[in-house]
This record gives C-alpha cells, sequence and structure tokens, in this order.
C-alpha cells in the first residue's frame, strides 16, 4: 500500500507541476446541477463548479457521491492550479488502470503534499478509533490533515481504505485552496487562511493571509501585491511579481516552467526569507536568501 500510495501521490503531483493541455477551466452556473443543492457539501461543490474545477455527466448531475476515479483527481488538480498539459493519457500511463479509484486515504496523503500541509505537533494523537488502519508510511500525513482540520470523518471513522468521493475530494480540494483569485480584488484588510492566483495580470490588495500560492496558470504574465501581509507566498508562475507596501515573511520561488522569475520589492515592503528553488531575479531586499537552484 505504501508503494501505490507514493505513486499516486507522484501523478498527481506531476498533474500540478507539468504541462497538461486540457481545456482552460470555465466557470458554470452551480444551480444547473440537479443533485448539489442540500448536499453535505454544497458549499464546496458550488465553489468548484463555478470555478470550472468540477464538471458534471453533461445531463445535469455533479455526481458528488459516486467513487471518484484517479484520472479525474488529476484534471481537477490541474484545473484548480490553472495548468495545460500535453497529454493527459501519457501522464497517466502506467499510474492509473481504466476505472481505478482513489481511496480516501490516498488523497489525504497527495493533498497533504500538494498543499503542503504542515506537521502536527508531535503530541498530537488521532481522535479516530480506526486509525490504526492505516497504512504504514501515510501516518504522518494524515496526522497532520486531521490536526487542520481537513479530515470531518465517515460515520465517527478516518476509513482509510473506503474510496474517496467526488463531494469529498471536492471538499478537501476546496478547504486547501480556500478561494480562488481570477481577476483584480480588493479585499479591505479581510484575512484569510489559503489563497490561490491562477490568472496573469492580477492585482491583489489590502489582504492578509496566512498562505497565497502565484499558480502556474499566471504564466509569464505579472502580479501585482500590493498593502498585503502574507505568511508564505509560494510563485509557481508569474514572469514579474511586484510586492508594494506589501510584508511577506517566506517568499518561494518554484517556476521552473514558467521561465525566469523578476520579484520587484518596494522600498516600503519587507521579504524576510527568500528561498529560490528556481532561476529568479530580485530587484530589492530581502533579509535571508536561500539559493537552491543547484539542487534542480
Amino acid at each position: 500500500m505504501k508503494k501505490s500510495i507514493r505513486k499516486l501521490a507522484a501523478i498527481l503531483l506531476a498533474a500540478v507541476f507539468t504541462v497538461y493541455q486540457l481545456p482552460a477551466a470555465v466557470s458554470a452556473d452551480a444551480t444547473a446541477f440537479h443533485d448539489v443543492a442540500g448536499h453535505w457539501g454544497e458549499a464546496h461543490l458550488v465553489k468548484l463548479i463555478e470555478a470550472g474545477v468540477m464538471i458534471g455527466d453533461g445531463n445535469g448531475k455533479a455526481m458528488p457521491d459516486r467513487e471518484l476515479q484517479g484520472s479525474e483527481a488529476a484534471v481537477m488538480l490541474a484545473k484548480i492550479f490553472g495548468i495545460d498539459v500535453l497529454s493527459l493519457d501519457e501522464a497517466l500511463t502506467g499510474y492509473f488502470r481504466t476505472g481505478s479509484v482513489v481511496s480516501r486515504e490516498e488523497a489525504f496523503v497527495t493533498i497533504r503534499k500538494v498543499f503542503q500541509i504542515p506537521d502536527a505537533p508531535v503530541s498530537f494523537t488521532s481522535a479516530f478509533p480506526d486509525y490504526n488502519n492505516v497504512s504504514w508510511g501515510a501516518e504522518d500525513h494524515l496526522l497532520a490533515m486531521e490536526y487542520a482540520g481537513m479530515i470531518s470523518g465517515k460515520n465517527g471513522k478516518i476509513a482509510p481504505k473506503d474510496a474517496v468521493t467526488r463531494a469529498e475530494f471536492a471538499a478537501l480540494l476546496s478547504k486547501g485552496i480556500g478561494d480562488f483569485i481570477d481577476k483584480n480584488a480588493d479585499f479591505a484588510n479581510a484575512e484569510m487562511r489559503n489563497t490561490l492566483i491562477r490568472k496573469p495580470g492580477v492585482t491583489v490588495e489590502n489582504l492578509t493571509v496566512e498562505q497565497l500560492t502565484v499558480a502556474r496558470g499566471a504564466g509569464s504574465g505579472s502580479i501585482l501585491l500590493q498593502n498585503c501581509d502574507i505568511g508564505t507566498l509560494h510563485i509557481g508562475g508569474g514572469g514579474e511579481i511586484h510586492l508594494i507596501n506589501t510584508n511577506v515573511t517566506e517568499l518561494i520561488v518554484n517556476a521552473p516552467q514558467t521561465g525566469h522569475v523578476r520579484i520587484v520589492i518596494d522600498a516600503d515592503s519587507l521579504v524576510e526569507r527568500l528561498i529560490q528553488i528556481s532561476e529568479t531575479t530580485v530587484d530589492g531586499e530581502v533579509f535571508e536568501l536561500e539559493d537552491k537552484t543547484g539542487n534542480l
């Protein structure tokens, strides 16, 4: 089981960081789906449907309680991050069989890695009575997810070997993403946990957020962050990132597929630590710079 978890996590992570040729995410009206209203996961389903991440069967059904296939999971992740992919069939060869389904455990491990959910405290123990059924190698991942409030349980259990449903996976993605930012936005000093930018040319103002991701969908375009307070800023896309009167505790640049990234830091901004994993030009000052480009 440990090997299968690693393989699944690898392909879903590849769906996030590899170039696919999927159609761009197109927003949809969630009210057009007849099986969403009143469902326990309605809020999460609506978010993903309206963001163009989750599609239905073409007959007005989102099929929230159907078991999730691995290929569906990969596509949903790719759409979330605004990625185009070269060949979905080629990317999935050797990882997913036709009709294969994703277990809850596999989904938890993958989501934890994709959204970089931090470790649970050493003293934390699971409240689920069937935690001992979790596969070896997945325990720490599930503890992290439980501690972060990402696992609500199934009939009071973690049910790690059960197939994950489309609604359950949608809930995991929704919690991991937080909110999409696809256009210019002024948050009027709102405080948020997670946000994700997946389009180029976006300006974000007055946002306080624990984690902000500029995804691959930003391409080589520019992103402007003004009057923001950011815990961790992940740069996975974008040609130029402009910081104006913005504070960032940790800025991580890992965008090898989108080319060279330029970070412009004005005199009124503060970047405490910058971790450079892919090629980066920095205009402005940072307190601490860690260069990991030689590890690629």
